[in-house]
């Protein structure tokens, strides 16, 4: 059926999203039994024992398929999260994605740490919140400072400005965050809670063209995407 169907071949074999139920029929189950299982657990727990600092995978060589290793899991969702496959992201102006080089994730056990506690205190407030992935591009040279530190709010505005109020800028489209660089991308993920960030211009769907945070506690970097 004509425009139903979207076939994606950026990493490895072709996917497909199919946009009509009723061109997908169910026809068989394979059960495996494997040797080694891995869980989200075990993945979550591997991460937990790396060092802090970027752990960064080539996509030429890394394997995509081979779901035995837990990391494949983290690397195929940084890739995901780029394309808006997991979200249904809309396209931002019809803009194309850069292919990915390479894949960083980001182990920073005190930011962690900070992210979580604040969490736990706007469930004690019984505040509403979501969690949400986001972009901040930037030059290669600012990478291993925000991954160790995080981005400190109070320099914010020093290389793009402080249009939409003092705080650390984050965009729900990596397109739009190639204004600021195109070499490199952090995805984020934010703590959002009514009175305590800014929204700038949602689409139809929610998805901010900006989201500006002015506490270093309720972001943290994930992934970083390496074109």
């Amino acid at each position: 059926k004509k425009n139903s169907v979207i076939e994606s071949k950026r990493h490895g074999p072709a996917s497909y999203f199919v946009l009509d139920s009723n061109q997908i029929l169910p026809t068989y189950i394979v059960h495996l039994n494997c040797e080694k299982k891995v869980t989200q657990n075990s993945a979550k727990g591997l991460i937990k024992g790396l060092a802090d600092g970027e752990h960064k995978y080539d996509l030429s060589s890394f394997n995509l398929r081979d779901h035995s290793d837990p990391m494949c899991d983290e690397v195929q969702k940084a890739i995901s999260l780029y394309q808006g496959d997991c979200s249904k992201r809309p396209p931002y102006k019809q803009a194309t994605l850069p292919n990915i080089k390479s894949v960083g994730i980001v182990i920073n056990q005190e930011c962690e740490k900070q992210y979580e506690q604040k969490k736990t205190e706007f469930k004690a407030l019984k505040e509403k919140f979501e969690e949400v992935f986001a972009y901040h591009a930037t030059k290669p040279e600012n990478i291993a400072s925000i991954i160790k530190n995080n981005l400190d709010p109070d320099r914010a505005g020093l290389a793009h400005g402080i249009k939409y109020g003092l705080g650390c800028y984050f965009s729900e489209h990596p397109q739009f965050s190639f204004k600021y660089g195109q070499e490199t991308m952090l995805i984020f993920k934010l703590l959002l809670v009514e009175n305590h960030y800014t929204k700038v211009q949602p689409d139809e769907k929610g998805f901010c063209q900006q989201l500006v945070l002015q506490e270093a506690s309720m972001f943290k970097p994930q992934y970083v995407l390496h074109f």
